[in-house]
């Protein structure tokens, strides 16, 4: 086994209910829901290992790695091209921050086929 793996036995994640390892992957059924992966957050919120996973997770374009989703990851991505290096648990926190700031501005997430009204 590499070393770029091991974390994976330490992970928080590994042996979860399937009830809510279902919420770490993208799905019709969870697409547009902003509270599909709660879950998972929280299980990667008490994670040893979320740095790791994260590291590996950022070029996977599907799920939950390091307690960020895809578009979540993208953002990291871009911080870090921008000189700005982000580990897991700061770019959790930034986007808890982030989305606070957009609530209290009247923002919510749309859901899958919602209009969008201007």
């Amino acid at each position: 086994m590499s070393d770029e793996t091991r974390w994976w036995h330490r992970a928080a994640c590994r042996g979860v209910d399937p009830d809510i390892r279902r919420h770490f992957h993208t799905t019709a059924e969870g697409e547009g829901d902003p509270g599909w992966y709660a879950p998972a957050y929280a299980v990667c919120g008490r994670c040893p290992v979320a740095d790791e996973c994260l590291e590996d997770g950022l070029s996977e374009r599907w799920h939950v790695w390091g307690g960020l989703a895809v578009g979540q990851r993208r953002r990291v991505i871009w911080l870090r091209r921008r000189g700005r290096w982000v580990e897991a648990d700061e770019a959790v926190a930034e986007f808890r921050r982030r989305n606070a700031r957009l609530a209290r501005r009247g923002w919510r997430p749309r859901r899958r086929g919602e209009a969008v009204v201007a």
